[in-house]
């Protein structure tokens, strides 16, 4: 088997084998789901995996990856721990279309790395850049900035109105948030343990731990409340970073010292109140002093 030495972003991997190269490009460039790449290849999930953790390894799926990212002007801006916006899915409803829009109905199409479906009322839109920022609403308001500009181009490319003021006919399907270089990402990975949490209300997953690219990221993925979820998310990781909490197994031991101390505490007021009631026995008067107290006193003692 032979093999070649790859070169991204002006550094050289090591040798890559030709599977490895085939999956490299899927990820990066074809931007393919694992799914698809096993479908591509005849292989199994397994071996898609196995080829995707030599890549890791080697270093070539990380650098290839950011460098993609690069050349679309979405890339990394810094190592710390940012937010990631992605996976946008858009619905669109046309407002007003040329004839000439009829030739692409059903036709898939891509403008600028994301996929386009085409149907007699509506548009699909797969948008597969990512967006960064310092909290979630900066790598939101990236996206929108972006998609607002693409949905331009989609109207002069195919001759229709999508953006008109007042309409509600352009409703985002689908948007992704993750925290890049999370610290829980990286001790699951050591671990090999997965982690996905899904939601009560729908059985819809809404938070994964995913180093599909080696970025290390804690993600929320709920389609309705994507966004939300991320920056309550955030604000509990960021406590438990710089403030140190307790965690759950201390608060119930410390809950369960707090209550021996009230039962110890109930006792002991127990004890105290029936040592003051013999007191106030104690200090009743007696019999006799009650009858010297009623005695009628003389007549010239006025």
């Amino acid at each position: 088997m032979t093999k070649k030495t790859l070169h991204i972003g002006g550094e050289c991997t090591k040798e890559l084998t030709p599977a490895e190269r085939d999956v490299l490009r899927y990820l990066t460039q074809n931007h393919w789901t694992v799914k698809q790449i096993m479908v591509k290849r005849e292989c199994s999930h397994q071996a898609v995996y196995q080829i995707i953790n030599n890549l890791k390894k080697k270093g070539a799926l990380s650098r290839a990856y950011k460098s993609t990212l690069n050349k679309q002007g979405c890339g990394m801006q810094g190592n710390g721990h940012q937010i990631r916006c992605h996976a946008h899915q858009w619905d669109i409803t046309i407002l007003e279309r040329s004839k000439s829009y009829n030739r692409r109905i059903n036709t898939p199409d891509h403008i600028d790395g994301c996929s386009l479906f085409y149907y007699s009322n509506k548009i699909e839109v797969w948008g597969l850049k990512s967006f960064y920022g310092r909290d979630e609403q900066q790598a939101f308001r990236e996206s929108i900035h972006y998609y607002e500009r693409l949905f331009r181009r989609i109207e002069s490319e195919c001759k229709i109105l999508l953006i008109k003021p007042k309409y509600n006919n352009i409703r985002m399907v689908k948007c992704h948030f993750a925290e890049v270089n999370n610290e829980m990402a990286h001790d699951i990975e050591t671990t090999g343990e997965k982690l996905h949490v899904y939601a009560r209300e729908d059985g819809k997953l809404w938070f994964i731990i995913d180093n599909s690219f080696n970025l290390h990221e804690a993600e929320t993925q709920h389609r309705y409340t994507g966004k939300r979820d991320m920056s309550r998310v955030r604000k509990q990781l960021n406590d438990w970073r710089e403030k140190n909490p307790p965690t759950l197994s201390e608060l119930a031991n410390n809950i369960q010292v707090i209550q021996e101390q009230l039962i110890l505490l109930a006792k002991e007021n127990r004890e105290t109140a029936a040592g003051v009631k013999c007191i106030i026995e104690l200090l009743k008067p007696t019999a006799n002093q009650a009858s010297n107290n009623n005695m009628t006193m003389p007549e010239y003692i006025g």
